[in-house]
């Protein structure tokens, strides 16, 4: 399966390089920028990418999803909508530069900040949307800093300096998108979800070492969110959180007189 989307993300990763090539600096900085949005939006993970998924939907004609499926080693969070633009993979990579950010009044989301807040769940996660098929990956982006540091002296200092004072490679996870290739078991798992007739899935292998963990603080959050959820989302009409159960949410929406009057219909387990 080809995606039109693969060389556009190649020359997003090329550009990163080239960028480290002249201010190396720039490898920390970001590095550091990519933490403080962990650290930022932990906690609530689940409802930042609930917004997105929202805000996918505008303008959007046909049925209005939202999934949350929860396995012991990976989520995956599949949503009916526009899929990403170039502009919207562009915002993955670079922080602060999303496409929404000029329709404030029409999104929930803008700065492109929240999806990096997964990184605390997954280092290397999986996005299946139109276009694209791209994947991030801490180990990959570590290798091409440590690459771009044997040929470049001043960053070949830096994470010296680094090393020095105990601390790990300063690679952003996020900096260095790259193409899976097509029998990668994760990828192929989101693209049977795509088959289910969803627009975009993100796919996050939980951090092996962290598993436990990482699955009970994701159970806790599908466990805070219900029906009522919706009321802060503009455009969503079903909800389904499956784990070790499923529940799931027909959301109503009638709009007049530029009101909107919602129904939510219980959730049930099957």
């Amino acid at each position: 399966m080809e995606f039109p989307g693969t060389k556009y993300v190649q020359d997003l990763a090329r550009k990163q390089i080239e960028l480290y090539r002249v201010q190396p600096a720039e490898v920390a900085s970001h590095f550091n920028r990519e933490q403080a949005a962990l650290d930022s939006y932990r906690g609530r993970q689940l409802l930042e990418l609930l917004q997105n998924a929202d805000d996918a939907c505008e303008d959007f004609d046909g049925e209005k999803k939202l999934l949350f499926r929860l396995t012991k080693d990976h989520l995956i969070i599949a949503n009916t909508g526009n899929p990403f633009t170039k502009q919207g993979i562009e915002s993955l990579v670079i922080s602060d530069n999303s496409p929404k950010q000029l329709k404030r009044t029409r999104y929930i989301g803008n700065k492109g900040l929240g999806f990096r807040s997964v990184l605390s769940w997954s280092q290397s996660p999986i996005v299946v949307s139109g276009d694209f098929l791209v994947t991030f990956s801490a180990q990959h982006a570590r290798t091409s800093v440590q690459q771009l540091a044997s040929e470049i002296p001043d960053l070949q200092d830096l994470l010296a300096e680094w090393t020095a004072a105990g601390r790990e490679c300063p690679a952003s996870v996020m900096r260095f998108p790259h193409v899976p290739t097509i029998d990668d078991d994760y990828a192929k798992a989101a693209l049977e979800v795509i088959k289910e007739g969803y627009d975009t899935v993100i796919l996050l292998p939980l951090i092996p070492v962290l598993q436990n963990v990482i699955y009970d603080e994701i159970k806790t959050q599908l466990n805070s969110i219900s029906g009522e959820v919706a009321i802060f989302c503009h455009h969503i009409e079903q909800l389904v959180l499956k784990s070790d159960v499923e529940l799931k949410w027909k959301l109503i929406r009638d709009n007049q007189n530029d009101k909107q009057t919602l129904i939510i219909q219980d959730g049930h387990t099957r």
